[in-house]
């Protein structure tokens, strides 16, 4: 009988432990979707972009984010967010460059081919300095916009370089005169050129560890999310951790080798002669 009884207990125990955590998970039912998109043109805009580099030579990407409520009431609008986008695959030694960009002003993102105007086009009119990190780890080239302290990559070292998040791009709305919006609201925009024999491809991501660390006692710990303000009288803000993060692949097909065309020539003579 004293076992059944400590059996029980143990039972009601467990059972206590995993309402009390779904509980826990069940506090916060809004997240924050990024996404990754890339352009020929800054028109339209893609997961999947497949160039011919020695026609479109130019590429834009950009970072998205949205809410996702899941049944919680809308947000007014985004309050900040820090992130850092990071595309595998990148060949300094191959002829790829970065294009010019604002590193500490928002601008309003241009696209005119030879005139862009590109960096973060979202926010307070100035953060700290963003820069193109260019660097080789774990077997792979990486090409990765954070501020200049986030040397490491995402989930190396410690801190603010590069675990925390602290050193992503600061995307902190002006809150007195804000930039509205919940859904695919775009915050940072980048270019990159590529030589004409450019082969293979470029996966983009926007990596977790690269994301700021929420420390309020609303979400689970070490949450990595954005805050959504959802009143302005009184302020009050809501942290909405990120649901995924959408990457994007960047192929590029190259023309057909001359040897090639005189190869269909070829072929295209011989059936002619039959």
């Amino acid at each position: 009988m004293v076992r059944e009884e400590i059996y029980m207990k143990k039972v009601l125990g467990s059972l206590l432990v995993a309402g009390l955590a779904i509980s826990a998970n069940a506090q916060v039912s809004q997240r924050s979707q990024f996404a990754v998109q890339l352009s020929t043109d800054g028109v339209t805009w893609t997961d999947t972009l497949s160039v011919n580099p020695s026609i479109n030579s130019r590429v834009y990407g950009r970072v998205v984010v949205s809410w996702v409520g899941n049944g919680a009431a809308d947000p007014l609008f985004l309050n900040g967010c820090r992130f850092q986008p990071t595309g595998a695959g990148w060949s300094t030694a191959g002829g790829d460059a970065v294009m010019a960009f604002n590193a500490t002003t928002k601008v309003t993102a241009g696209y005119t081919a030879g005139s862009e105007v590109l960096g973060r086009v979202f926010g307070a009119t100035t953060v700290s300095a963003i820069t193109a990190h260019q660097y080789a780890f774990g077997g792979s080239n990486y090409l990765r916009f954070a501020e200049t302290a986030a040397t490491n990559h995402p989930g190396q070292g410690a801190t603010n370089n590069n675990v925390n998040g602290a050193s992503g791009i600061n995307c902190s709305n002006n809150t007195l005169s804000p930039q509205l919006g919940i859904s695919n609201v775009a915050l940072f925009t980048w270019g990159m050129t590529f030589s004409a024999t450019r082969t293979g491809s470029m996966s983009w991501s926007i990596p977790q560890e690269a994301m700021r660390t929420s420390g309020t006692t609303a979400n689970p710990p070490s949450t990595r999310s954005a805050t959504w303000v959802t009143s302005t009288s009184p302020f009050t803000t809501v942290e909405a951790p990120t649901l995924d993060t959408l990457g994007a692949t960047l192929s590029f097909v190259p023309a057909p080798s001359a040897a090639a065309l005189l190869g269909l020539g070829g072929l295209a003579a011989g059936r002619r002669r039959r």
